[in-house]
């Protein structure tokens, strides 16, 4: 804002009216938001978004080129509409206006609210000093919220009765010094030097410059774009898809899981060690081969414990059936089954696997093995 101050003993603290220009035209082309104030009718207007139309090699708009737009009040609520601002709120008045210190101008709007015309008045009159302005100045973040309590902005006594005090409650009078200044030559009546001749106008219908100035507005408020809502809603139906697929993703976890324990191998069931002890009595090299030739080990795996000494029995059965040997009678007692668990039984040799699961029948009773492979051999 120190640019906008105009110091009239020193003209070299002074900034040219081509560089202010030039700032205001490159922050418009980087759509920052920017708020100023433009006087008319005594009343000081919030103009937000000041850009310079100037066409690209595409998309000729020669009705716009090289004019001074902005929006005019508040940008929501459908309240801010486009204006034309003229070249010359950038130029600085020959004139210097005589006005009151802000102390004695805010010090009488308190006692006497509607008070009328302060001044003009003299050089060197008591409390007063002289000033020089553009007829256009910046406004703040922090006091645009205020600037637009009125829809058709504001006057001096607005100003010095509502914003002035909260500048100075911020000790904000140095760094606001160009504002202060511009709004104290209100005082001297109208028209006030800092007055333009004519409001800006809404420029003729443009949908180029219409969709310049919304993409601004969206830019910088997004929930006013017009498909925030079909956004939201796609948002919210990623996150429910989201949730969704996490939670079949946990319920298929967990099925798998469940599937994987219900499928118990012959080495979850007997044990590591176990489990290789009957590799070697059964010269298998794994539990593939030993399902092969046996299937009844993967029967007992997969039955509940209650019943895995019935699929042995059963086993043993159907074998002494297939053989017609069903006068033979033998019995799986719990000791037996116990014993047969722990691998603690003697098959060492192949035959009972070439001759099929249990084809000894003495093969859980005390057996002399030198005897038995040699009765083995002989048959």
């Amino acid at each position: 804002m120190a640019s906008f101050l105009h110091d009239l003993h020193n003209n070299a603290n002074n900034t040219a009216t081509d560089a202010i220009r030039d700032m205001v035209i490159a922050s418009g082309s980087r759509n920052e938001l920017l708020s100023f104030t433009i006087v008319h009718g005594n009343r000081a207007r919030l103009y937000t978004s000041i850009t310079k139309w100037q066409d690209g090699l595409t998309g000729q708009n020669p009705t716009l080129q090289n004019k001074f737009f902005a929006l005019e009040g508040e940008l929501i609520h459908d309240r801010g509409h486009i204006v034309e601002l003229d070249i010359g709120i950038f130029g600085l008045p020959n004139a210097v206006t005589i006005v009151l210190t802000s102390a004695v101008i805010a010090a009488a709007l308190a006692d006497a609210p509607d008070i009328g015309v302060m001044g003009p008045y003299l050089v060197n009159a008591p409390d007063a000093e002289g000033v020089k302005t553009r007829k256009l100045c910046p406004v703040p973040h922090n006091l645009a919220g205020l600037w637009l309590m009125n829809d058709d902005g504001l006057t001096r006594q607005e100003f010095f009765g509502t914003v002035y005090p909260v500048i100075v409650a911020e000790g904000k009078e140095v760094a606001y010094a160009s504002l202060i200044q511009f709004m104290r030559q209100l005082s001297v009546g109208t028209p006030s030097p800092i007055n333009v001749a004519e409001r800006p106008t809404p420029p003729p219908r443009s949908a180029a410059l219409s969709r310049k100035y919304l993409s601004i507005v969206e830019a910088h408020f997004p929930n006013l774009r017009p498909n925030v809502a079909a956004q939201q809603h796609n948002q919210i139906a990623g996150a429910l898809g989201l949730i969704a697929a996490q939670q079949q993703s946990q319920y298929d976890n967990n099925k798998l899981a469940r599937e994987a324990k219900s499928k118990t191998t012959v080495e979850g069931w007997l044990g590591e060690d176990d489990f290789l002890s009957l590799l070697n009595l059964t010269n298998s090299r794994n539990e593939i081969d030993l399902l092969a030739a046996c299937p009844v080990y993967g029967a007992m795996a997969a039955a509940p414990k209650a019943l895995k000494m019935a699929r042995l029995q059963s086993a043993i059965d159907k074998v002494l059936s297939d053989r017609g040997m069903e006068h033979l009678v033998v019995i799986v007692t719990p000791a037996i089954f116990t014993i047969f668990v722990s691998m603690k039984w003697h098959r060492l040799t192949p035959d009972s696997l070439t001759s099929g699961f249990l084809g000894n029948p003495f093969l859980f009773g005390a057996c002399n093995e030198e005897a038995t492979n040699a009765l083995n051999l002989r048959a």
